[in-house]
């Protein structure tokens, strides 16, 4: 029997989709409506603490010269007061503890706060994208494992 559900993945696809479309067009974005769909699909806090991490230009993304591999870099405070920087794939992993315990392990959210705000930088345009060689690509992905 086939599934008419929506799942979680092409929810959040398609308001990035369209944020980007906004931005790209010069309109505002994200708009109310943006947020309040974002909000139904996070927890409380994963949103403001995402947007937060983009308004300190805190995500920063690599991309290979040659293969275009992109790779996500998220500066962020750690619950005892240090400054940690997690990688993050365009596809769903991030080094933090949150995304190993809570969306790996156990499921309870769908991504953490680095993987949000990595994709919202990206669809905003705001996450001080570098075109790299090849090798820093692998540097990046060596620092984060």
């Amino acid at each position: 029997m086939a599934s008419h559900g929506v799942n979680f993945d092409s929810v959040f696809t398609a308001i990035l989709s369209d944020i980007e479309a906004k931005v790209s067009q010069g309109l505002p974005a994200p708009t109310e409506a943006h947020l309040t769909a974002l909000l139904s699909l996070f927890d409380k806090n994963q949103l403001p603490n995402a947007l937060k991490l983009i308004d300190q230009g805190a995500v920063k993304c690599f991309v290979g010269e040659k293969s275009h591999r992109t790779v996500f870099q998220v500066a962020s405070a750690t619950k005892h007061g240090h400054q940690d920087t997690y990688t993050v794939l365009p596809g769903h992993f991030c080094t933090c503890h949150a995304f190993q315990w809570s969306v790996a392990s156990r499921a309870e959210q769908h991504c953490c706060k680095h993987q949000l705000g990595a994709r919202l930088a990206h669809a905003l345009g705001r996450s001080n994208r570098s075109v790299v060689p090849d090798d820093v690509i692998f540097r990046v992905l060596m620092s984060g494992v």
